[in-house]
């Protein structure tokens, strides 16, 4: 390393930096504020939200604004037809003004079952005002976890278990650790980037784009509050810690296996237009600790001015803050007339039932099996189809929604306008794959194994 990067200076900024990455979202603290009646145990990141949300009239104002301005910018900047999925998601978009004025004004042609609980009043109250109220503040926070060498500190340790267990270089840890923080989307731009400057086979790309590019930590905080009841404040988020590690250990299995079976085995291991991909060189035990510090050291010294990263990825969540809650609040309350009125998800779920009826999960199979068909539209709407169910159900679906992935708002618009060439039919294939294994491996864990070590699942 040079005396730049070992420097007093930089040393102190990796530490200081990281520690403020990880208190902000992976510590849960409480915060009693008795004169608002404020009482909650979660990150620090959703105390800001929550407490934002708790200002007069705030989810009455904030969430139209931002719906009827992300609805139409794509065609104020006349970006709506840059490409096909940019011009199908543009008017996706636009059903989401409709959908705010029907909310806001409640004509009386509109039918009452609209404004049930798991209606109009979920998609709207626990899904995209959270989102929307999020996005800018994760923006806020993500310097601190994205460009201070945590993740190229993690990504060392990884090293000698990713080409044993996911087929995949060591340094795709990094590309992993990514997704998780940035979201589907920046997973997979990064992964197809990486692919198409010889970094990774299309086979490797493929594993890593349909088996880690999920939601990001941001999106996994409204899942688990919005599971395991509002009223008695039993959220999934008081117990975080336990569902966000479930939910990666999950996710990780899941793509251990993927990645050996049809439709990912049958893809061929070479690069982008035939460009050799070099292995990379296996690291010893010995030096998994020097290697990682200087990994994160050296990314430290060659980050930018904190203002300059905090603009950058304000920018970003900006960005994200107009194309997101208008995409969630049209598909999904769209989907759930779907679930509601035809019976197009009872059919998918089908596929799912005969394994929650194994499962044990008795009467409450089936809208366990619905909530798992739904989720290819959205990986929130499985919430409202569980909202109701116990705990332990709840638990299932919210590990499940996390680890499938693949869904139509996030990651298959991504994947299907990539250079990986990863057709409509594999990743209809992942997503079953995907969903059978989770909802598995999540029932065996929150069962048995969580009883059985006396590990609490619920606050």
């Amino acid at each position: 390393m040079s005396k730049e990067v070992r420097s007093g200076q930089n040393v102190c900024k990796f530490l200081v930096m990281n520690f403020i990455a990880i208190l902000l979202f992976f510590i849960t603290i409480r915060i009693k504020i008795p004169a608002i009646g404020y009482d909650l145990k979660t990150i620090p990141i959703d105390h800001v939200v929550t407490l934002l949300r708790m200002i007069p009239k705030f989810d009455d104002i904030y969430g139209p604004i931002i719906i009827f301005i992300g609805a139409l910018a794509p065609f104020v900047t006349k970006t709506w037809n840059k490409n096909k999925v940019s011009m199908i998601f543009s008017f996706i978009n636009l059903i989401a003004i409709p959908i705010m004025l029907i909310w806001i004004f409640k004509p009386s042609f509109v039918p009452a079952k609209f404004y049930d609980e798991n209606m109009l009043p979920f998609m709207y109250y626990r899904i995209t005002l959270p989102v929307a109220t999020l996005l800018p503040i994760a923006s806020l926070a993500l310097p601190f976890l994205l460009n201070y060498g945590l993740m190229d500190f993690i990504g060392v340790f990884f090293n000698p278990l990713m080409r044993p267990i996911f087929k995949t270089p060591g340094k795709s840890a990094v590309d992993i650790s990514a997704s998780f923080v940035g979201g589907c989307s920046v997973g997979v731009l990064i992964t197809n980037r990486t692919y198409k400057e010889g970094g990774y086979t299309k086979k490797e790309a493929t594993i890593i784009a349909t088996g880690f590019s999920t939601v990001a930590i941001s999106f996994m905080v409204i899942v688990s509050k919005a599971l395991g009841g509002i009223a008695d404040k039993r959220y999934l988020l008081m117990n975080w810690g336990t569902f966000f590690l479930t939910s990666i250990l999950i996710t990780a299995i899941v793509t251990a296996i993927t990645a050996r079976i049809y439709p990912i085995s049958s893809k061929e291991d070479v690069g982008y237009k035939g460009q050799v991909v070099e292995k990379e060189k296996k690291i010893s035990a010995k030096e998994i600790i020097p290697r990682a510090i200087d990994e994160g050291l050296t990314a430290c010294s060659k980050s930018e001015s904190f203002t300059k990263c905090l603009l950058n990825n304000l920018k970003d969540g900006m960005m994200m803050l107009l194309n997101v809650p208008p995409v969630l609040l049209s598909i999904g309350f769209i989907a759930l007339l779907l679930a509601e009125y035809t019976p197009i998800f009872n059919g998918i779920a089908y596929i799912f039932y005969p394994f929650a009826k194994l499962l044990g999960y008795g009467e409450e199979a089936f809208t366990l099996a619905k909530g798992c068909a739904i989720s290819i539209a959205d990986m929130f709407l499985p919430a409202g189809i569980v909202g109701n169910a116990s705990l332990f159900t709840q638990m299932t679906m919210a590990v499940v929604s996390i680890a499938e992935v693949i869904f139509f708002t996030g990651s298959i618009p991504c994947l299907l306008t990539s250079d990986m060439e990863i057709t409509i039919k594999d990743i209809l294939i992942l997503w079953i794959e995907r969903v059978i294994l989770a909802l598995i491996l999540a029932s065996l864990m929150v069962r048995f194994l969580y009883p059985l070590f006396g590990i609490p699942v619920f606050g």
